[in-house]
């Protein structure tokens, strides 16, 4: 009991040595990177190389991985308790999964490609508590809060066969919102009366389901294939539940929301001030 009093005590002391009084306003910038956390499978998401033998890897995704840049402002409003509003960008790094086909036809032997790639980019609100005890010149924190946004899926599938030649489309999925959790834990360092150096174990919890499916391209051999498409070859609508057939030529196709995950661990560096 007595050494529970006695870090109660150190910790308010430490609180009120050096804190922010009530009122204080602070800008942060920090930028990093992200790699996956809390991956999931996804169909067609499989390394297949295929010949006298045939082997499988699964590649697991989250698209989440990639390059953060935020901007944030941070209200103090009693001791060393504030909360910060941030406006973050996430240019996602791509996953990609191939697969490697090798056959014999008249005599020569061929080799076919197929690989399937998808990377994300999203633009999130993040609202949160933070909260730091200055020790020196150092000032721990813990910041606590929520990431609302949208996003957009980028996809890209390239077929190349030795005989047949190249197939290429291109798909953006977007339109829909996301919600999810934002913590991170890290500290400050003053080099100046105003500013200070930031850094940050940050982590991310988030998932995202997009309401339009979009083709951008698709090409045989270089020549353009897109304007000759039906609606319902080269747009997708996401919904809850449908009902009868989807197959409307004249009318987007209709599927079930697909939840993709966006989840990451990384690390961010900054300024304040």
């Amino acid at each position: 009991m007595k050494r529970l009093l006695f870090t109660v005590y150190l910790l308010s002391t430490l609180a009120v040595k050096g804190q922010d009084t009530a009122g204080t306003v602070h800008i942060k910038l920090r930028a990093g990177y992200a790699l996956p956390a809390a991956t999931q499978n996804i169909p067609a998401f499989i390394n297949t190389s295929q010949g006298n033998s045939v082997s499988y890897e699964q590649v697991n995704v989250s698209l989440g991985k990639g390059m953060h840049g935020a901007f944030a402002v941070t209200y103090i409003f009693h001791k060393n308790i504030g909360m910060e509003f941030g406006l973050d960008y996430l240019y996602g790094s791509a996953f990609t999964s191939s697969y490697n086909y090798s056959y014999d036809y008249q005599g020569k032997s061929y080799i076919s490609v197929l690989t399937n790639s998808l990377s994300a980019n999203t633009f999130c609100f993040v609202p949160s508590v933070v909260m730091s005890v200055p020790v020196g010149k150092a000032t721990p924190f813990v910041r606590i809060g929520c990431r609302l946004g949208s996003g957009k899926i980028n996809s890209e599938s390239i077929y190349k066969d030795d005989l047949f030649g190249e197939i290429t489309e291109k798909w953006i999925y977007d339109k829909g919102y996301a919600a999810g959790f934002d913590a991170a834990i890290g500290f400050n360092v003053n080099v100046g009366k105003r500013s200070a150096l930031v850094l940050e174990l940050c982590a991310i919890g988030l998932s995202y389901a997009p309401v339009k499916g979009n083709m951008i391209e698709s090409t045989v051999n270089g020549a353009d294939q897109l304007e000759g498409l039906t609606k319902s070859k080269k747009s997708i609508t996401y919904v809850k539940t449908y009902s009868g057939d989807s197959t409307d030529e004249n009318s987007p196709e209709l599927k079930l929301k697909e939840h993709y995950p966006f989840s990451s661990v990384g690390i961010n560096v900054g300024w304040i001030f």
